[in-house]
Order: C-alpha cells, then sequence, then structure tokens
C-alpha cells in the first residue's frame, strides 16, 4: 500500500503542472549557522538540509536572502514559494501550509553583558524593567510570547539583523538580546565580542522551526511529500551529517 502511494505521488509531481513549470522561491534570512550567505553562496544547516530534500524530489528550486518582515509579507502577496527556518504562528497559517515534520530545533536564549547582574530564574516576567533587543518579525516560544502578550516586557527595540542586537548589547544600548543558540553564538564569535557577553541560563525553551509554503503556489501534495523526505533524511543519517558540517 506504501508502494501504492508512493508511485501515485511520484507520477503527481512528474505531471503536475506545480512541478517543472518554475523553480520554487524560496526565501530565508540571515541567520547563521542554519541560514546565511557567504561569498554569493546560500550556507547554513536548514540551507543544505532544504536542497537535499528537494534534489531527491527532483525540484529546482532557488534561495534567496531577505529580511524576515519583508520575507513574510512576500508570501503573503504570493511573490515567493516557500520560507524557512521559521516558528509555527496560527496567524502565518492563513496563507502558509506548514511541513508536518520539523526541520530543526533550536533552544531560546539570552544574552547580557560579560559584567552584567542580571539573572534568570526561568520567569521572563522577572525582566520586566530591561531593554530587550530582538529580531523584526520573529517569535521564541509560547513562554515568549505570553509574557509579551500580557505586557510583562515592554521594552523592545527590534532589528533585521542579529548582528545588530549583539553590537547595540555590547556598547550598552540594550541591557538583554534573545535569540536562537546556535546562531547567537556563530554571530558573537563572529564579530569577536566572545569576552564581552554572557549567555544566562537556563535557556527559554526549544523551539521547533520549519519550512512553510504559500498557500496560493504550492500545492498540499508538495509540501507532504517534502515532509515525506525530511523523515527518510533523518532515518539515513543524513540530516545528522549535515548539522555534524557546521556543529561541533
Amino acid at each position: 500500500m506504501k508502494f501504492l502511494w508512493r508511485l501515485s505521488l511520484g507520477l503527481w509531481l512528474l505531471l503536475s503542472p506545480y512541478c517543472y513549470a518554475n523553480h520554487l522561491k524560496l526565501l530565508i534570512l540571515e541567520q547563521p549557522p542554519i541560514e546565511y550567505q557567504q561569498n554569493g553562496y546560500n550556507k547554513g544547516i536548514a540551507v543544505d538540509i532544504v536542497k537535499e530534500v528537494f534534489a531527491r524530489l527532483h525540484r529546482p528550486v532557488t534561495i534567496e536572502v531577505y529580511p524576515f518582515a519583508r520575507a513574510l509579507r512576500m508570501l503573503e502577496e504570493s511573490k515567493a514559494d516557500g520560507i524557512f527556518a521559521i516558528v509555527k504562528k496560527s496567524e502565518r497559517q492563513l496563507y502558509l501550509n506548514y511541513s508536518d515534520e520539523v526541520l530543526i530545533e533550536q533552544a531560546a536564549v539570552l544574552y547580557v553583558q560579560a559584567q552584567s547582574e542580571i539573572t534568570f530564574n526561568g520567569q521572563l516576567g522577572d525582566l520586566g524593567a530591561y531593554r530587550f533587543g530582538v529580531l523584526r518579525g520573529a517569535t521564541y516560544g509560547l513562554m515568549w510570547e505570553q509574557v509579551i502578550d500580557s505586557g510583562g516586557i515592554s521594552k523592545i527595540e527590534r532589528v533585521a539583523d542579529y548582528r545588530q542586537n549583539v553590537m547595540k548589547l555590547v556598547n550598552q544600548r540594550l541591557d538583554v538580546i534573545i535569540g536562537p543558540d546556535y546562531t547567537m553564538a556563530y554571530i558573537i564569535k563572529e564579530l569577536g565580542q566572545e569576552g564581552r557577553l554572557k549567555q544566562l541560563s537556563p535557556h527559554i525553551e526549544v523551539v521547533p522551526t520549519y519550512i512553510a509554503f504559500s498557500k496560493n503556489t504550492v500545492a498540499p501534495e508538495l509540501v507532504a511529500a517534502f515532509s515525506d523526505t525530511l523523515k527518510a533524511l533523518k532515518r539515513d543519517g543524513t540530516y545528522q551529517r549535515i548539522i555534524n558540517r557546521y556543529i561541533e
């Protein structure tokens, strides 16, 4: 039965007008080592995983870097076909179909200046007096959403690139910055600021991120095929080998 399903799906992909008419246009943000551009090439854990999935599906794709908020607007306006790696939010599901399978997980973490006396006991509301830096349009899990909705944290500055927040924190223009752990550690090292900043413990929560596709331009069957193939990458070890290229 499973063979017949795969056969019918393969035939659908070959015959569908969605298949080879155009390259899928996928959007990413600058979030190393998950996804980023270096010397004109798109790189990163999620980029390599997504490329491998579509290679196995024999589906051509192009990947372009955009600021996050702008990328979401492009998906709303059907000016692109997909975006990764993003958090699943109900308002985005009005115009996006998310893959069933998680693309990659990261822990949402807090950073402060190395000499700061700010501590974190797991309750974000206790940090409401401080100035926070976040990525415009991003979310950091349910706990973060709840404290924002309740007004527990209100002093928030939003930027288009995590590097901006790192330097704002170094220059004492912010008290706390928040972001995904792999990305924040990579950027802080890249900017040579390891000794000037420290990560607070514990992390806020582990946040799963996904690839999501435009409901207007991508058929649900292709979304399902992506999830099925991503599961296969995890089973055969390819997924972990890709992660190991970037993370020791």
